[in-house]
C-alpha cells in the first residue's frame, strides 16, 4: 500500500519483456516507455490499470501491477522499489 492505494510487484530472474507481452497478448505498439533514474522503464496503460516493468542492476526483472491508475503514483513506488 502506497498513499493509500495497493500495488502488487512480481519479481523475477528470467522473464523477458517480449516474453511478458506474449503471455498477456499486448502488442509492442501498446507499450511506452520512459526513463527513471538512468533506468529504461515500459509500461502498458489499459482502462484503469497499468503495468510497469523494469530490470534492476543484477538483471531481475520487476513487474508493477497497478489496478488504480492514479497519475504518476505508480512511477513513484517503482522509484521507491529501486531504492531497495
Amino acid at each position: 500500500i502506497y498513499k493509500e492505494y495497493e500495488y502488487s510487484c512480481l519479481i523475477s530472474p528470467d522473464i523477458s519483456l517480449s516474453t511478458f507481452k506474449e503471455k498477456f497478448g499486448i502488442g509492442d505498439e501498446q507499450w511506452k516507455v520512459r526513463m527513471i533514474n538512468e533506468v529504461e522503464v515500459s509500461y502498458y496503460e489499459e482502462q484503469d490499470s497499468r503495468s510497469i516493468m523494469w530490470k534492476n542492476p543484477e538483471g531481475h526483472r520487476y513487474v508493477l501491477l497497478e489496478k488504480q491508475v492514479t497519475g504518476e503514483t505508480g512511477f513513484e513506488v517503482v522509484e521507491l522499489l529501486m531504492k531497495q
